[in-house]
């Protein structure tokens, strides 16, 4: 059977298998085999009525899709720097409230890089600095504060 991946409306090339591809989170597998005219990469696809349709001019997909794989790496890596930072935003962080507010502060300037940027080529997307690194406890101090609570209540 010959099938074709869409993912974000966009078509990728066909392949033929044996088996329909289980979809993703990002893309769907569509069977194309008694589809006339069989649709090729760039083509769009509606969610809705299940149709493609061709490019108008392919150039302007192809730098389309290669816009959008950028903007899903943007994304990704933007999700990886709050998750680095999720610690620092806990009740029990042993950081300051100043340094809690500045990182507050960097995780939200990762949050608004999609709106602010959108205008932006993604590949020169510059990321904010974020505040002094030296501000993570080590594992020892976190160690030593989790044996100190522990034998302080007795």
């Amino acid at each position: 059977m010959l099938v074709i991946e869409v993912n974000n409306g966009f078509c990728r090339k066909p392949i033929e298998v044996d088996v329909l591809p289980r979809s993703t989170i990002t893309s769907i597998f569509v069977d194309i085999t008694n589809v006339d005219p069989k649709p090729d990469e760039f083509w769009e696809y509606d969610y809705r009525t299940k149709q493609f349709t061709p490019p108008e001019n392919p150039h302007d997909y192809e730098l389309a899709s290669t816009k959008q794989r950028i903007w899903n790496d943007v994304r990704n890596t933007r999700q990886i720097y709050l998750m680095e930072t999720d610690w620092t935003q806990l009740p029990d962080s042993p950081l300051s409230w100043l340094h809690k507010r500045e990182f507050k502060k960097y995780r939200q300037a990762i949050r608004d890089i999609p709106q602010v940027m959108k205008d932006v080529n993604p590949a020169y997307i510059e990321v904010p600095r974020p505040p002094n690194r030296s501000l993570r406890p080590c594992g020892v101090c976190v160690i030593k504060k989790f044996f100190k609570l522990l034998f302080s209540r007795g």
